[in-house]
């Protein structure tokens, strides 16, 4: 989310670049750091706005507006194929990998 103009500028320049995303359709780092800042007065439910859902966000569809080739991967058996065809590709391509299943729990011990 905080740099999708380097995606257009991959494109613009046809930058060999490959972007591997791993999704899990929220700021977790942010959650995680204010966790472990403030302990046990952090609950999932004071993490406003921290959440990329309602509606979640296509991001293979932006890389695509920018210019960049993009493959969503929603299951491991995925994977392989997808990032062979992502550097075999030449130019930019970025590779979404959707982690749902796989996110931290944040409720205090």
């Amino acid at each position: 989310m905080y740099t999708f103009q380097a995606l257009w500028t991959a494109a613009h320049y046809d930058l060999p670049v490959k972007y591997i995303l791993c999704n899990n359709r929220s700021y977790e780092i942010l959650k995680a750091n204010m966790t472990d800042y403030l302990g046990e007065a952090t609950e999932p439910s004071h993490f406003l706005e921290m959440d990329l859902t309602d509606p979640t966000i296509d991001f293979a569809s932006l890389s695509r507006a920018c210019g960049v080739k993009a493959t969503t991967v929603q299951r491991l058996d995925q994977l392989n194929d997808a990032l062979r065809v992502a550097f075999a590709a030449p130019g930019p391509h970025l590779v979404d990998v959707i982690l749902s299943g796989l996110h931290r729990h944040y409720a205090a011990a």
